[in-house]
């Protein structure tokens, strides 16, 4: 499975821009990445990097209240957004998110550290331990604000749109069951 991660990787890295920075997996073969650890950890911090450069502001999370949104359309060309912020999330965007957070807070895990070091940058001048207090804490203010405002979920998050005036508003859709697996997902990534 992990080889036909890598693989992937590489077949889609190589079909985009060559000539971009975050065309990194050209840098790597699938042997060296396997067989050779430094090659994989240099190859992991460079996965870390760029996908910390989702976790911005508009981009992949609402930083004023440190929830996720479902992502931005990309350029294939230039890897830019230009199709538009997708301004609605899920639980189980958000388990990710808390995963890689409790991951930083204590400094122990490098790959999460680079992860919220690429993605803090422009809006934290800090550590990146001081940036993951600021972000957990906003986020439990906007659960606590989702939880009193609409008590009949339980706690539960049903997918939602986010903003900077209101943080977590209900959309419509997510009185359909199947949306309520998202929950699921975040409580395996809790451990609850």
């Amino acid at each position: 499975m992990f080889k036909f991660f890598i693989l992937a990787l590489g077949i889609f890295g190589f079909g985009l821009c060559q000539n971009c920075d975050f065309n990194f997996v050209k840098k790597y073969t699938i042997d060296g990445i396997v067989n050779d650890a430094k090659v994989r950890d240099d190859f992991l911090m460079d996965i870390m990097t760029w996908e910390g450069k989702f976790a911005t502001d508009k981009v992949g999370l609402n930083y004023k209240h440190g929830l996720t949104y479902d992502g931005t359309s990309l350029n294939y060309s230039t890897g830019l957004p230009d199709g538009g912020l997708h301004d609605f999330s899920a639980a189980s965007k958000e388990s990710v998110h808390l995963g890689l957070l409790a991951l930083a807070l204590n400094s122990s895990n490098k790959y999460a550290v680079r992860f919220f070091e690429s993605g803090m940058q422009g809006v934290w001048t800090g550590d990146v331990k001081s940036y993951v207090v600021d972000q957990l804490t906003k986020k439990i203010s906007a659960y606590e604000k989702w939880n009193s405002t609409y008590p009949g979920f339980g706690g539960y998050l049903p997918w939602y749109t986010v903003n900077d005036e209101d943080g977590i508003v209900l959309l419509d859709a997510t009185l359909e069951p199947e949306k309520s697996t998202h929950n699921g997902v975040m409580r395996l990534t809790l451990g609850i």
